[in-house]
């Protein structure tokens, strides 16, 4: 009787050591058990997306190949980006000369043809409607959307925008899908409990008239956590259902670098070049599309 209670003792002893220990490392992790019936996998998906090392600025150097009716184009260039600011391509033939530069604000559009010394300047707003009718109802807020870097990683706003997309779990992670008008934003992600943005896809048109498409790699930059760089950005168009897709724009892109400049490019006409009309872009757009 005597050893059947000090058995009973020292279980409840072991079990209260047990339950105390797990108490004290849940403190101190700060993290909550992932089996925890009150937390849904998508609940679980949204915080850890939030808590992933974000991108704010980076710079890829790589190659950007342009599809035309004609030939080809393809150039060395380099993309800087400061999310939600601005993004800068800069075309660069020869590795070092700049020969043309585009850069787009959420206001403002500029190009530069440093070749030609003119450029092209104006609203974003006046742009999306240009282009909407050049390019068959596309418009520049996709191009935004990818270039500006606001599908890549949550910026502290976009916390109640992935909150609000819809969650679809999958074979191979799961994906979260938004919609806003004839945009239609969707990110790839690998399994839980550490999910990595693989995939972003953004569709444009009822018929999906235009993807943008991003595909991302592995990159640690020095003395810092792993991020996911994005390593392909392709825009493809389907200009008829019944043909095959055409790729237009193929963007790839290396590991970024450490120091990026840490104000914006100036979106105003350099010294010395003629303003571009809206007339002579259509002209040459068209041109570009015999």
């Amino acid at each position: 009787m005597k050893q059947n209670s000090i058995i009973r003792w020292s279980s409840v002893l072991l079990a209260v050591t047990l339950l105390s220990s797990c108490g004290i490392f849940r403190k101190l992790s700060g993290d909550k058990p992932l089996t925890s019936p009150f937390i849904t996998d998508r609940q679980m998906a949204i915080d850890a997306i939030n808590n992933q090392p974000k991108v704010e600025k980076l710079e890829g150097r790589g190659g950007i190949a342009i599809k035309t009716d004609k030939n080809n184009v393809s150039s060395r260039c380099v993309l800087h980006v400061s999310k939600d600011e601005y993004a800068s391509l800069s075309v660069r033939p020869l590795g070092l000369i700049e020969v043309g530069r585009l850069t787009i604000t959420p206001k403002k559009l500029l190009v530069v043809d440093r070749f030609n010394k003119q450029a092209f300047r104006t609203s974003v707003g006046v742009a999306t409607n240009i282009f909407s009718q050049i390019f068959a109802g596309w418009d520049l807020a996709a191009l935004q959307c990818m270039l500006l870097a606001q599908p890549f990683t949550p910026s502290k706003q976009g916390a109640e925008a992935i909150d609000g997309m819809e969650y679809v779990p999958n074979s191979s992670g799961f994906t979260l899908t938004k919609k806003e008008g004839k945009i239609i934003v969707r990110l790839d992600y690998s399994p839980l409990p550490a999910p990595r943005l693989r995939e972003a896809h953004i569709y444009y048109g009822s018929k999906v008239e235009r993807v943008l498409s991003c595909f991302y790699e592995r990159y640690q930059p020095v003395g810092q956590s792993d991020i996911f760089f994005p390593k392909i950005i392709t825009l493809k168009t389907y200009p008829d259902r019944d043909t095959k897709e055409q790729t237009l724009v193929t963007l790839t892109l290396d590991k970024t670098l450490e120091k990026l400049p840490s104000e914006a490019p100036s979106t105003d006409i350099p010294k010395g070049y003629r303003s571009v009309s809206w007339a002579e872009v259509i002209s040459m757009i068209k041109e570009l599309q015999k």
